[in-house]
């Protein structure tokens, strides 16, 4: 998902969504890639060509700024100012700005979390993001010359709390493993999803039928995703010109009919990058957004249910410059962002450490759901000739707060509090009774897999 190549003179290129990873053995503030190197490779008539080649980026480090000040002038009416000097020091976070001004104005919590019974806490604190903090968010924005400019300075710290970890993969046809052992992931690496690439534009990728039953065989929770292609100089000289966005949306619906997709699968995902940057598509990101909107509109309505969306933050801030994307709201976020280079698959705690950042018209950022970790990796117990691109799970447990638990809450069919209550688990035991699940009141990939095929 994350490697897309292109034809540059004499040599393939790699363009990697994820172009502002960080690596974990810098401070959470700084964030950084590394060099491209480019290797020359044989001609193979084969799309995608692999071709280990990485941007570089650094985001911006953020200023240290008086939290003792922050609380003083929050608690003497001056939240606004507090807020204002806050972003002028680099955080722009709205969940950490608002934890902030919420145990500033709740010092009596010491910076515990809010229980899952305290609905006036929780209203609390969805009303200052919405209230305060998100108006002196898009004041600034305005001020630094619109929402593309505004670079995420910061990792998040947020309220929601930490459920079961779930690894998954996803890769695609010419990812080098010529035996892809789908069981010996699950029982030796403890994959528990898999996503494969379905169609590149309208081009079927030959080895998705067979590893899309053989995904089903092992147990795992399956997806498939359609790479969107946009314009592109040197692909389009090579491969021909894209088809238009409703005839690539429409070879995914071939490719994967409703009677091969069954509710305990993913829906299909919707892949949203421009390899090389938008630039080279000569399109602006109006057009590029509507082509998004128009590909996004052909699978909702052919599997009736929003399609999940692969982009970065990156992406939606740099390429499509955080247009609005009211209409996409309802698309669950599967985001690349890596903290660790190529490299042997990483596995453990150490990968909860960093969140991705969330595109901003999707709101807090607690509101993903798949974030692809790292990229190309190798030495996956099942995928040991080849590489995969490593992802993990964004269970929900009680406790949990924001928009994410709101998407939640409109699949059950229940008031929208925002706040994973009690009301909110005893629903969704309903729910995994209903569908045979286990009724843990846990939202895990398979059950979460059930919620989007739920309509609100």
């Amino acid at each position: 998902m994350s490697r897309r190549y292109f034809f540059n003179g004499g040599e393939y290129s790699r363009y990697d969504i994820g172009q502002d990873p960080v690596d974990i053995a810098f401070s959470p503030s700084v964030s950084c890639n590394w060099p491209a190197l480019p290797t020359r490779l044989p001609y193979r008539p084969h799309l995608p060509l692999r071709f280990p080649v990485r941007l570089e980026l650094t985001e911006e480090v953020s200023t240290p700024f008086s939290t003792g000040r922050f609380s003083q002038l929050v608690r003497s009416g001056q939240a606004t100012q507090a807020i204002t000097e806050a972003i002028h020091s680099g955080v722009v976070d709205a969940v950490r700005l608002t934890d902030m001004v919420f145990y500033a104005r709740h010092p009596e919590l010491n910076g515990r979390k809010i229980r899952p019974e305290e609905h006036a806490l929780t209203h609390d604190w969805l009303q200052i993001r919405a209230s305060v903090v998100q108006p002196a968010l898009s004041r600034w924005h305005r001020t630094r010359g619109g929402p593309s400019s505004a670079a995420p300075a910061s990792i998040t710290v947020t309220q929601a709390p930490s459920g079961p970890a779930f690894l998954g993969l996803d890769t695609f046809g010419l990812d080098g493993n010529k035996i892809r052992n789908w069981a010996q992931a699950r029982d030796a690496a403890s994959i528990n999803f898999a996503i494969f690439r379905s169609n590149w534009g309208t081009s079927i990728d030959t080895a998705f039928h067979v590893e899309w039953q053989r995904m089903k065989d092992a147990g795992l929770v399956r997806g498939a995703f359609l790479f969107l292609r946009f314009p592109h100089p040197q692909l389009d000289r090579k491969y021909g010109s894209p088809a238009d966005p409703v005839a690539q949306a429409t070879a995914l619906t071939k490719t994967l009919p409703l009677g091969l997709i069954e509710h305990g699968d993913f829906p299909p995902a919707l892949d949203v990058e421009f390899p090389g940057g938008r630039g080279l598509t000569g399109m602006s990101a109006e057009k590029c957004l509507q082509q998004v909107r128009t590909a996004w509109r052909v699978l909702k309505n052919y599997y009736g249910v929003a399609p999940i969306i692969y982009t970065s933050e990156r992406v939606w801030r740099e390429e499509l410059r955080n247009l609005p994307a009211s209409d996409l709201l309802e698309s669950p976020l599967w985001l690349a962002y890596y903290p660790f280079k190529k490299g042997p698959a990483r596995r453990g705690a150490i990968i909860n450490r960093v969140a991705p950042p969330v595109p901003s018209p999707w709101g807090d950022s607690t509101n993903w759901w798949i974030h692809q970790y790292q990229g190309d990796a190798t030495g996956l117990p099942g995928f040991a000739l080849g590489n995969v691109d490593m992802n993990r799970f964004n269970s929900m447990i009680t406790g949990a707060i924001g928009d994410r638990v709101l998407w939640v809450q409109r699949r059950l069919g229940i008031a929208q509090s925002g706040s994973y209550d009690t009301m909110t688990q005893n629903a969704l035991r309903v729910f995994q009774r209903r569908n045979s699940l286990s009724e843990n009141a846990i939202i895990d990939p398979r059950t979460f897999a059930h919620l989007c095929w739920s309509n609100p």
